[in-house]
């Protein structure tokens, strides 16, 4: 007999209970249930038999739900406060729409059937239109232009940088019109090329932007080309007079310099922002501007400020009145040493970009109040009284895309790390922990514990950490949840021992970089010392396809690590590891097409227990004691292996065997 039918019915909640909840769902025809305000969402997949009806509940009304399903002629729930909305993802599906809105405009935009241009999306025809303003062959980057379109409001408010994102992969996608270049792996920057493409002028009659594009090196194109009808100017020159010039057109709501522009601005007239307050955007990248005069205060609808490469050293308070700036673009300003101590106050701050290269001091005081801020590249920790320390991040868990911690060595209490609450923040996808060169070594004396709070979302792909001093490396850098799928390893002198980064399931390229305390590569950086690694049931490393080990000065050794270890390694570089003597490499090297060693005085030879067919590049520079690369037990192998080339360097001549000459040296 059935112990289920023989046992006490099950109370609520158990699986018994999950069970019959699941079994009453399903049927040929739900029936959605609608009591009041309260309504039960219901989401029917497209599959073929049994279509199930899905609830999603908490678990104080978990028990109510069941009641009201299981019971027969059961009153319905007059309130069920925790009933939460259904699989339905109303973000997806907006951003779903936002694609195949777009597709819909490109389809009538260039087909000309002007007929149906009413039915297309204002939203996306204006934002074609803008896209337009660009001169053909313009590179501009992905989120650049999101927060452009988000300035003139040409973005949903809700999901605005997602929706953005919908509609470049549409002009991606449909026509070429906004080609993939390339990903800026530094900075996680794409970039897109404006191909050129006509617009009839029916469609330019609909869209609300008006622009002019003056890519003339005539400085004096402006008085000749702008008209008081046109918003939006975008230009190639520009005369040191040229932004008075503009300023007498008072409707104009965009000023940018195109990327290769040759304008030599270095100052803003101090009336220039008085005449134009209806300006949105202000783009002056790459320009002579040393300062901001004090009446940028009067520019009240600006949206997007861009004084990325710049000289300018300071930003005036009153910049606090620009309460609609969603994006401050700083990058690449070495004499920018701080920001205003009003910063606090933008409150609609969604983008601060202040690149890679910063000099701030700190960050001004208050910048926790910043909630909406998604592009923070990086943050300085500072001691210097008037500077936030790093629990300002608390309630920052909008971020996304890359972030730069530096300068923790100046972080004094754990709880201001643990405050920083980075494991709450999902979004950030780039992480980069610093530390400074050559500090007092008194001040490294919380590092163990520090590195310890500061444990990112198990979401996070990319991991560098620098400079770090403490003596061992923190645990959850090894945690089997996580989905980091590059790591890099610099300069922590301190640890002597790897971590278990074998339990890593998704990591594919790892970099080890001046670990000098690191003397020994053995089975602890596979895994912890509980898992055997010669039972089988264990593969470390198993996505890794890219191994570099540079500078590891003190490293003697490279143990057996199990046979299963690596199985889809491409990529292995040994570089300016001076005392290492032994590579014994046990481990299974089947997907092994390319192996460098480099300056690496000791080491005589790599012993291969099986040697790798796939090995198509074997390159060996300033290695003296390397005397014959390729033993003669794999001689039969190399034999059946015609691709692999073999190149030998010695820094006394640096010439390099090819391959033919090589196998022949090699056949004698």
């Amino acid at each position: 007999m059935d112990p289920l039918e023989s046992s006490p019915q099950p109370p609520l909640g158990t699986m018994w209970a999950k069970q019959r909840l699941a079994n009453s769902l399903q049927g040929p025809r739900p029936t959605p249930l609608k009591y009041g305000e309260d309504t039960f969402k219901l989401h029917k997949p497209q599959v073929k038999i049994r279509p199930i009806t899905h609830y999603s509940v908490d678990s104080k009304s978990f028990r109510s739900l069941v009641q009201h399903l299981t019971a027969v002629n059961s009153p319905a729930p007059k309130n069920l406060p925790g009933i939460l909305p259904g699989l339905e993802k109303p973000k997806i599906c907006r951003k779903q729409k936002a694609y195949e809105d777009m597709l819909e405009c490109l389809t009538y935009a260039t087909n000309k059937a002007t007929h149906s241009l009413h039915d297309v999306s204002t939203n996306c025809l204006d934002c074609v239109v803008y896209l337009s303003m660009f001169p053909s062959g313009c590179v501009i980057d992905r989120d650049t232009l999101i927060q452009l379109w988000m300035a003139e409001g040409l973005l949903t408010k809700e999901a605005t940088e997602d929706i953005g994102g919908k509609y470049i992969d549409a002009l991606r996608d449909y026509g070429g019109f906004l080609p993939f270049l390339r990903e800026d792996h530094s900075s996680g920057k794409l970039w897109y090329e404006v191909n050129h493409f006509t617009l009839s002028e029916q469609v330019l009659e609909m869209s609300t932007i008006r622009y002019v594009t003056m890519d003339s090196d005539d400085p004096n194109s402006v008085v000749n080309t702008v008209r008081k009808y046109h918003s939006h100017v975008t230009l190639h020159n520009l005369p040191r007079s040229g932004l008075q010039d503009l300023s007498k057109y008072a409707e104009i709501q965009t000023i940018s310099l195109l990327k290769d522009h040759k304008c030599n601005i270095d100052r803003i007239p101090y009336d220039f922002f008085i005449s134009l307050r209806n300006l949105h955007t202000l783009n002056l990248s790459r320009t002579k501007l040393s300062e901001l005069p004090s009446s940028i205060g009067s520019a009240v609808n600006l949206c997007f400020l861009d004084l990325s490469e710049t000289l300018i050293r300071r930003l005036p308070e009153t910049m606090d009145s620009l309460q609609e700036l969603q994006t401050l673009k700083l990058r690449d300003c070495p004499h920018l040493v701080s920001l205003p101590k009003a910063t606090r106050r933008l409150t609609k701050l969604r983008h601060l970009d202040l690149g890679t290269r910063c000099r701030l001091r700190g960050m001004p005081l208050g910048i926790g109040a910043l909630t909406c801020l998604r592009t923070l590249s990086e943050f300085i920790v500072s001691q210097q009284s008037g500077h936030s320390n790093i629990g300002e991040l608390k309630y920052m868990d909008d971020l996304t895309g890359k972030v730069s911690l530096s300068r923790l060595e100046n972080i004094t209490k754990l709880d201001d790390a643990k405050d920083a609450n980075l494991w709450r923040k999902k979004r950030i996808k780039k992480l980069e922990l610093r530390w400074t060169d050559n500090i007092d070594p008194q001040r490294l004396t919380l590092s163990n514990q520090i590195i310890m709070k500061l444990a990112p979302n198990e979401e996070l792909q990319d991991l560098r950490i620098i400079c770090y001093k403490g003596s061992t490396f923190p645990s959850w850098i090894s945690h089997p949840a996580s989905k980091l799928v590059s790591l890099t390893l610099f300069k922590c002198e301190n640890c002597e021992f790897l971590p278990a980064l074998g339990q890593l399931c998704f990591l594919e390229s790892l970099s080890l970089i001046e670990l000098t305390g690191v003397r020994i590569i053995d089975s602890r950086f596979c895994s912890d010392e509980t898992i055997d690694l010669e039972d089988g049931q264990f593969v470390p490393f198993p996505m890794l396809k890219k191994l570099e080990i540079k500078s590891l000065v003190g490293l003697i050794e490279w143990k057996a690590m199990g046979r299963k270890s690596f199985p889809r390694l491409n990529k292995l570089v040994i570089k300016d590891c001076p005392e290492l003597d032994r590579l014994w490499v046990k481990s299974n090297f089947d997907a092994l097409e390319y192996l460098e060693l480099t300056r690496c005085r000791k080491i005589a030879s790599v012993m291969f227990q099986h040697f790798p067919t796939s090995l198509k590049m074997l390159v060996v520079e300033s290695c003296p004691m390397f005397s014959n690369p390729i033993s003669s037990a794999h001689w039969r192998v190399i034999q059946h292996t015609p691709d692999l080339l073999i190149c030998e360097r010695q820094e006394e001549s640096g010439s390099v065997l090819d391959q033919t000459e090589k196998l022949e040296i090699l056949k004698n």
